[in-house]
C-alpha cells in the first residue's frame, strides 16, 4: 500500500487505482502463475505458454557488425547504428532507390525494410502511426502520426518509417511475420500491455518480438496480451516506462489446455483465433499471417465498430478464461481511467465496459456470434 500511495503522490489526477490484491492473485493463482507451468525449467510464464502443445514462444537476438542486434535490442554508439538505420532521403539522394510493394525500398540488387518504432504499433494494428521527423527537437526528432481512418481502410497502405534497414541485416521471420509488444510504457498509460502481428522488418529496442511457431499459437498470445485482464496485473508490476522482459515473462499466461473449454458450439480457441484474424488482417502485408490461420481471401475491412465489438469480445472470453466474474471485472475496467474518460467524451458512456459485462453474459449463455446492443447507460 505505501508504494501505490508513493505513486500516487507524484502524479496529477486519477490515473492511479489502488489495486485489489485479492484479484491479483486470483489473476496470478496456481492455474495461471509462471512457476505453475510446468515443462519450462525456468518457472517463467511467457516461455510455457505453449508447453503443453510443444510450442516455444522466445526472443530473438542475432549480433550485427557494429554492435547492432536486429529485431531486439539496438545498442552501441550512435555512429555505429547509423550506419545500419538509413532515413529514404538518404537512400533516394545518394543511392536512386525507389519504393516497392510490401513498404520496401530497392537500390539495386539490395533491398531494405522499414525500422519499426513502438510508437508506430497499437493493439491489433502494425499501422498506427507513422514516423515525423522535426529536426529542431533535439531529443526527440521522430514523433508519430496517427494513421487516419482513409489510412487504415487502405489494405495497401503502409506507415513511413523515421529509417530503413538492409534486408540482408535482418534475419527472417518464420514464416513472414512475428508478434510484438511496446516496450516504452507506463502504468498511468491508457493502456500499459500493447501487442500487435507484424510483417517482415526491422525493429529497434522499443519493440520486443516474440516467434510463435505456429499461427494459431500465434493468435492465442496476441489475443491473450492484449486483455484487459493480463493489462492489470501488468500495470501492477511495471515500475518506471520499460515493459522489461524479465517483466513480460512473469504475467499469468493463459495455459494451451484452456482454450479446449467450449462456448456454445465453438472453442474458446477458434473463438480466439477468429477475432485475432479479423483485427489483425487488414492490410495486404499481414497475408502471412493470414493463411498461416487458413483464410485465403482479401484483407478485412478497417470498420472502427466491428473492432470494437471484436476486442470487446475477446476481453469478456480472457475474464471467463481467467475465472473472473462479472462484479470484478467490472472493478478491474475500472482502473483504467483514461480508456473510460475518452469512451464517455465520444459516447457519453463507458463504452468499453458495457460491451464487455454484455460479452460476457452472452458467451455465459453459449452465444459467441450475436452483437451486443447496450442499454440505457447506468451511470
Amino acid at each position: 500500500s505505501g508504494g501505490a500511495a508513493a505513486i500516487r503522490s507524484m502524479v496529477t489526477g486519477s490515473n492511479i487505482v489502488a489495486p485489489r490484491l485479492d484479484l491479483r492473485d486470483r489473476l496470478c493463482g496456481e492455474r495461471f502463475h509462471p512457476a505453475a507451468q510446468r515443462g519450462n525449467a525456468h518457472g517463467l510464464g511467457l516461455p510455457a505458454l505453449a508447453a503443453a502443445g510443444g510450442d516455444v514462444v522466445k526472443p530473438f537476438e542475432q549480433r550485427l557488425p557494429g554492435n547492432v542486434v536486429a529485431m531486439g535490442i539496438v545498442s552501441g554508439h550512435c555512429d555505429a547504428i547509423v550506419a545500419y538505420f538509413l532515413p529514404q532521403d538518404r537512400l533516394d539522394r545518394r543511392g536512386g532507390a525507389y519504393p516497392v510493394a510490401g513498404n520496401r525500398l530497392r537500390q539495386g540488387d539490395a533491398e531494405f525494410v522499414p525500422l519499426y518504432e513502438g510508437k508506430m504499433v497499437q493493439a491489433y494494428d502494425h499501422r498506427a502511426a507513422s514516423v515525423v521527423v522535426n529536426a529542431a527537437n533535439l531529443h526527440r526528432p521522430g514523433q508519430p502520426e496517427a494513421a487516419t481512418r482513409e489510412q487504415h481502410a487502405d489494405p495497401a497502405w503502409s506507415p513511413e518509417p523515421q529509417f530503413f534497414i538492409a534486408a540482408s541485416d535482418v534475419r527472417d521471420f518464420p514464416g513472414g511475420w512475428a508478434l510484438v509488444h511496446k516496450d516504452v510504457t507506463a502504468p498511468t498509460n491508457m493502456r500499459t500491455m500493447i501487442a500487435a502481428a507484424l510483417p517482415f522488418a526491422g525493429v529497434g529496442n522499443t519493440v520486443p518480438l516474440l516467434f510463435p511457431k505456429s499461427a494459431a499459437s500465434g493468435a492465442l498470445l496476441l489475443a491473450n496480451l492484449n486483455a484487459f485482464a493480463l493489462d492489470y496485473v501488468a500495470r501492477q508490476k511495471v515500475q518506471g516506462q520499460h515493459l522489461n522482459w524479465f517483466i513480460v515473462e512473469q504475467l499469468p499466461i493463459i495455459p494451451p489446455a484452456v482454450y479446449t473449454r467450449f462456448f456454445g458450439t465453438m472453442s474458446a480457441a477458434d473463438l480466439v483465433r477468429r477475432e485475432v484474424l479479423h483485427l489483425t488482417y487488414t492490410a495486404h502485408d499481414m497475408a502471412a499471417f493470414a493463411r498461416d490461420l487458413g483464410h485465403d481471401g482479401a484483407p478485412f475491412a478497417w470498420d472502427e465498430a466491428d473492432r470494437r465489438h471484436r476486442r470487446a469480445r475477446l476481453d469478456a472470453l480472457f475474464f471467463h478464461l481467467y475465472g473472473i466474474g462479472r462484479d470484478d471485472a467490472d472493478y478491474i475496467l475500472s482502473t483504467f481511467p483514461i480508456v473510460e474518460r475518452e469512451d464517455r467524451a465520444a459516447h457519453g458512456r463507458y463504452l468499453t465496459r458495457d460491451l464487455i459485462l454484455g460479452y460476457m453474459n452472452a458467451l455465459a449463455a453459449g452465444d459467441t456470434d450475436s452483437v451486443i446492443m447496450p442499454g440505457p447507460v447506468r451511470d
